[in-house]
């Protein structure tokens, strides 16, 4: 064997073990590396059937965010059927929580800050018929006809401007939800919770006000989405 057949044999050799190494490490970072959520890229179309009825959503609004008075009564609770004995968190009536009234205090509030909260919950009363969703690793941009709204999923405050004013917006991964806040200051915060159902691959959306941090309100309000059927053809 030449002195040159030799060397070449040991150099084949350390390249061989180097590229082992890189893939065992690449294959070790890719395992680390956090996986990216189920994207929510298409456009939707909202369903009207599997989605809270208006009426549903007024009432349980006015009961999260107390604008139903300060003593909400029986005689009212029975009236306000919401239908909502698969969502509700409270007693066996649908109302509260465990070990608390049915009513709801109302704390006082800025003039701004019930503007501000209108603005917010009128949104949710009149949801958006069509909506178009653009997916990033940092990013979820979502537009309807009533404009367009870029989220940056990192966790941080961001200002969301309304008529009324403005108001603190964060947008974060939990799992594969996008979990976003509304904090509407002394009024409490609206969260909207995204999620595909895995069955069905539907888009839905649960909106919660919480009045007091760590408080949800009794009630989530359940938009569902279809996959917007392409023109001329089937979903």
């Amino acid at each position: 064997m030449t002195p040159g057949t030799k060397t070449h044999r040991t150099a084949t050799a350390t390249a061989a073990v180097l590229v082992a190494v890189f893939g065992l490490a690449t294959m070790g970072a890719a395992r680390d590396r956090p996986r990216a959520p189920r994207s929510f890229q298409g456009s939707w179309t909202l369903d009207l059937y599997l989605s809270d009825h208006p009426e549903q959503v007024a009432r349980a609004l006015r009961l999260d965010t107390g604008e139903g008075g300060d003593d909400i009564t029986g005689d009212m609770a029975e009236s306000a059927d919401v239908g909502r004995g698969n969502v509700g968190r409270g007693t066996s009536g649908g109302f509260g929580r465990p070990g608390t009234t049915r009513g709801v205090s109302r704390e006082a509030i800025s003039e701004n800050d019930r503007k501000l909260l209108a603005e917010l919950t009128d949104a949710v009363r009149f949801p958006p018929a069509a909506l178009t969703i653009v997916q990033t690793d940092t990013a979820v941009t979502m537009a309807t006809d009533a404009g367009m709204v870029t989220l940056q999923t990192n966790g941080k405050v961001e200002k969301h401007r309304l008529a009324a004013g403005t108001v603190d917006r964060t947008a974060t991964w939990e799992g594969p939800q996008l979990v976003v806040r509304y904090d509407v200051g002394h009024a409490g915060t609206l969260t909207y919770t995204y999620l595909l159902a895995p069955t069905t691959g539907q888009l839905v959306v649960r909106i919660n006000f919480e009045r007091r941090r760590g408080e949800p309100g009794p009630f989530d309000i359940k938009l569902v989405y279809d996959p917007a059927a392409p023109a001329g053809g089937a979903p």
